[in-house]
């Protein structure tokens, strides 16, 4: 799997180096203004050199090189997050916490949002749109919205008032097997209050926030007991000082999510059909996030996810 932004986030905390997620590039680590660019393979000297900035630039790789491990030891604005290896270069100085693996999502490559957020605007509602509609409720350029519904050519069609999706059922199942995650910056909470509560405590930390996971398919479908509660937000949120404690992904019961995904907000605002503002993510992302907190059941709340999408469609909602 893919090294990912939230890797490095997960082995700086381990390091004892505090960090604050601002959006899904930008963080402060130990007060100090840092960006960071993942790559698969480490950077040569050129390339880093190349890509110098006034902030801190800190590579999140898989394994470590010689040639960056001395010069992340030289220059203080340089550092290095090996995830593989375990080891951290922050300021100088080397790091060696006991590494937490992860099974990343996250596919290599550019991820097409544009895509992902249209098979979900297709299935909220059987009315045919414009491509100028469709992109303004994925908030996507239209151009991205030609691109993607030429490239979804057997599962659309056009009438005189627009596009429409011939199977919500199959566009359904794309989104959920082939969406790679909302990518960016996940921190991970610990939080002892109800799940469904510790969503909403997240919710109201800050405008904007979007609950997913069991909260929201709980507002939806209730079906099962809540695991863990999952909420998207632009930039980090500082629970701490509502009484949540910073965790690992596996003893989390919360995850704040800052996804380098466009395409939530503004179709969480289109699902809300007319509300004031949205308080949680559309149903499909939410359903790919129940499916991706494990447990038994959790298929089975999926599945009635995938259900109230499509007998919405069916219904002409």
């Amino acid at each position: 799997m893919a090294t990912t932004a939230s890797d490095a986030v997960d082995l700086l905390l381990a390091s004892g180096i505090p960090v604050e997620v601002k959006n899904s590039t930008d963080v402060e680590i130990a007060g100090r203004h840092a960006r960071l660019r993942t790559r698969q393979t480490p950077p040569s000297p050129s390339t880093v050199a190349s890509e110098r900035e006034d902030r801190v630039v800190v590579y999140v790789v898989p394994r470590l090189s010689e040639s960056l491990a001395r010069m992340a030891s030289e220059d203080a604005s340089i550092s290095v997050v090996a995830t593989k290896d375990g080891i951290v270069w922050w300021n100088r100085r080397r790091y060696e916490p006991d590494p937490q693996p992860r099974n990343s999502d996250v596919h290599r490559g550019r991820t097409p949002w544009a895509r992902f957020g249209l098979l979900r605007a297709l299935v909220r509602t059987r009315r045919p749109r414009t491509q100028r509609e469709l992109a303004a409720e994925v908030g996507v350029t239209q151009a991205a919205v030609s691109q993607n519904l030429s490239w979804m050519k057997d599962d659309v069609r056009k009438t005189p008032d627009g596009w429409a999706v011939i199977d919500p059922q199959r566009a359904v199942d794309l989104f959920i097997t082939e969406y790679p995650g909302a990518g960016g910056i996940t921190q991970y909470w610990y939080g002892l209050d109800p799940i469904i509560q510790q969503a909403h405590l997240a919710a109201r930390f800050r405008e904007s926030v979007l609950m997913s996971g069991d909260a929201a398919a709980d507002a939806l479908v209730p079906w099962r007991t809540p695991r863990k509660a999952v909420v998207y937000s632009r930039t980090g949120l500082r629970l701490a000082q509502i009484g949540f404690a910073e965790s690992t992904r596996d003893g989390a019961t919360l995850a704040v999510i800052v996804p380098a995904d466009p395409t939530i907000w503004p179709l969480a605002v289109a699902f809300a059909r007319g509300q004031a503002r949205a308080d949680a993510v559309d149903p499909l992302l939410c359903a790919y996030d129940v499916r991706h907190s494990g447990g038994a059941d959790a298929d089975q709340s999926v599945e009635r996810l995938v259900r109230y999408s499509v007998e919405g469609w069916h219904r002409g909602d």
